[in-house]
């Protein structure tokens, strides 16, 4: 009932595509990751926007089904195993071989039902190196001035170091620089990060994009530390532009107590 009422109308989560596309269409000013936010519901859709912006990209392989997995981890090993689209309903797993995870194969067969031969999973070589990742914006393939390079170690913790972009590890924005041209073609404005693996010999492989708000701790340490936030999604939404981030905080963090 207060959709004519407003200046800007924003979306700060994922599965909002459908919506937040009609209204740009319709004419309203809109924040949101839009089409973008396949990038992360669709990992093998991912995975083909990384290698096309001609960044490095692990081996990869796209399998429907249970089953097929089982046979695919007789033969290979070391590997992460991820579902594709409906994030939540399995959490990404490490597989050394098949007897390591059959039993749990098992369980989710039995918890997955007759889906279980359609569901697709997104299987990876396992990378050796450190895993950092950037927190920040996109305004149709733009980045602001000042971005967090950060690191986080799941239901542990998570520190940032604020700095400026051109500032952060190449690792990092070689990255963003890749998609840069996705995001500009799809006319995203929104939050985004990534989780990326730096190799021993400096090679920089995308993990997970993040194209929404990144909670619970990203987020709320983008908050705290920008002072002039409300203002920078208020001109990237309305008016397409990047304005600079006015950072009070060189560094930011969060623990998990839970």
């Amino acid at each position: 009932e207060y959709v004519d009422d407003v200046d800007l109308i924003c979306f700060f989560d994922t599965y909002t595509q459908d919506i937040a596309e009609y209204l740009i269409k319709k004419g309203y000013k809109v924040f949101a990751p839009g089409f973008a936010e396949y990038l992360e519901r669709d990992r093998w859709f991912g995975r083909q926007i990384q290698k096309k912006a001609g960044l490095d990209t692990q081996k990869t392989e796209l399998i429907t089904g249970i089953d097929a997995l089982k046979e695919y981890l007789r033969s290979n090993g070391n590997v992460f195993v991820k579902i594709n689209t409906f994030r939540g309903d399995i959490e990404t797993f490490y597989a050394k071989d098949l007897k390591s995870v059959e039993n749990y194969l098992d369980y989710l067969a039995y918890k997955l039902g007759i889906r279980k031969n359609s569901v697709e999973f997104v299987v990876e070589e396992a990378l050796e190196g450190v895993e950092p990742g950037y927190d920040g914006f996109v305004v149709d393939g733009k980045y602001p001035n000042y971005g967090l390079f950060a690191y986080e170690v799941k239901g542990t913790g998570y520190i940032a170091k604020c700095d400026k972009y051109n500032n952060l590890p190449k690792q990092i924005t070689v990255i963003n620089d890749g998609l840069s041209d996705f995001f500009r073609q799809n006319k995203t404005r929104s939050f985004f990060s990534t989780e990326c693996i730096v190799t021993k010999d400096g090679k920089s492989y995308l993990l997970d994009p993040t194209v929404r708000s990144p909670m619970p701790v990203p987020t709320a340490v983008q908050l705290e530390l920008y002072d002039n936030i409300q203002e920078f999604i208020y001109e990237a939404g309305v008016n397409g532009r990047v304005i600079d981030l006015e950072p009070k905080y060189k560094y930011g963090g969060g623990i998990a107590l839970d």
